[in-house]
This record gives structure tokens, C-alpha cells and sequence, in this order.
């Protein structure tokens, strides 16, 4: 997990005090489609994109498991785990689509 100069203030002192929830999207990359289209058509593409839905949540549940980890006090129940797939692409390239993205809202 890395840390950049737009994260470090978020977990500084008394922030676990506030009533914050979060939420942990994963995603995936959209390379192959094309490649379980041409192979087995619209339902290898439909098989595949359930697949790659539990793979995002999976990547997400590890990034809130390794957050919860290092901040004690951090609730499973505060941090909602989503796998979003590959229908939500970052960029072209894979690399960029493979994320967890990590979303802290105040309720107030």
C-alpha cells in the first residue's frame, strides 16, 4: 500500500473520532473482452465478467483488510467492499485499470 502526498493528511489524529465510513471499489483490467468474445461469444463475456467482479471484490476486501490492519480502529462495518469489474476502465492500459479505489465520506 502506498501512501501520496493526497492521502497522508486523511488519517491524522482524531480522524477516527469523526463518524467516517468508507467505501473500497476494486476494478479490473478489460484486455481480454475482445479475446472471450471471439472464443466463446456473449456468454464466455457474461461467465468472464462475474469473474472478474469477484476478483475486484476480492482485491478491494484485501485493501480494506490491510487498512483495518494497520488502523485498529477502523470497523469492517465502516468500509463497504465493492468489486466493480472491468466496466468502469481508468485509462487504456491495463495497469491503470487494475485498483482499488478508496473513498472516505463525514457523515454529518
Amino acid at each position: 500500500m502506498t501512501t501520496d502526498s493526497r492521502t497522508r493528511g486523511t488519517f491524522g489524529q482524531g480522524w477516527l473520532c469523526a463518524p467516517i465510513t468508507g467505501t473500497a471499489s476494486g476494478h479490473v483490467d478489460n484486455a481480454r473482452v475482445d479475446e472471450f468474445r471471439q472464443q466463446g461469444g456473449e456468454q464466455l463475456v457474461k461467465s468472464m465478467a462475474l469473474k472478474a467482479m469477484e476478483l475486484s471484490r476480492q482485491r478491494a476486501l484485501a485493501v480494506s483488510e490491510a487498512l483495518r490492519g494497520r488502523y485498529k480502529d477502523i470497523d469492517a462495518s465502516r468500509v463497504e467492499v465493492v468489486g466493480r469489474g472491468w466496466e468502469e476502465p481508468a485509462g487504456p492500459d491495463s495497469e491503470t485499470n487494475r485498483r482499488v479505489e478508496v473513498q472516505w465520506f463525514t457523515l454529518e
